[in-house]
């Protein structure tokens, strides 16, 4: 974790404080401590599970994101610089969706198109997959997940490569006011057919 992550991760704990600090039920997927961990921006939570696909520091459950069992069991869900490096990305956002309650909120950060190949050996097949945000965002619009915030960690100091989102599995449990910037040309990049396919399938099988 960089430092403008981590002035992400501050800015969340701070605007978004209902979901970080009180009796929640919190996920991290992806929570293998490396340069630092995001469960330090929480306070008085009622249970606080880490999940990774592999076992090390921070991680309570091993598992790849999209073959966890539970649904709608928390109330927040963070993910810090895992999709990247996620080979099932569609699968774990359509997961992620499923984790949270009706009231959840989804906050990540990972690297977009323009993001520096890096950790490739934090990947489950050890490759780097840099993700476009609007990928993302397609998916979970069509899953209709309201995007409340989207931005570039230009915002904290960063480099353009890295991005973050703040999402609500309903609207109504917004806080604040909705700040989503342009996505850069790089990154404007539509599901492949494969993608389109692993999302229909997923779909197909509910």
């Amino acid at each position: 974790m960089h430092e403008a992550n981590r002035k992400f991760w501050k800015m969340c704990e701070v605007k978004y404080e209902k979901y970080f600090h009180g009796p929640n039920a919190i996920v991290e997927c992806g929570s293998h401590n490396v340069n630092g961990v995001v469960r330090e921006h929480f306070k008085d939570f009622v249970e606080y599970i880490g999940v990774d696909w592999r076992a090390g520091e921070c991680v309570d459950h091993v598992s790849l994101i999209h073959d966890l069992p539970w649904k709608e069991r928390f109330d927040t869900l963070i993910s810090s610089s895992l999709l990247e490096h996620d080979p099932y990305w569609v699968e774990t956002v359509v997961k992620m969706v499923e984790l949270i309650k009706s009231s959840g909120g989804m906050f990540l950060s990972w690297g977009g198109m323009l993001n520096v190949i890096h950790c490739e050996e934090h990947a489950c097949d050890g490759l780097f997959h840099p993700l476009s945000p609007q990928k993302v965002s397609i998916v979970l619009e069509r899953l209709g997940v309201y995007i409340h915030e989207f931005g570039y960690e230009t915002n904290f100091g960063g480099g353009p490569g890295e991005v973050y989102l703040v999402a609500f599995k309903n609207k109504e449990f917004a806080l604040g006011d909705r700040s989503v910037e342009e996505f850069l040309p790089e990154d404007k990049l539509d599901l492949t057919e494969d993608e389109e396919n692993r999302f229909r399938a997923l779909n197909t099988q509910k």
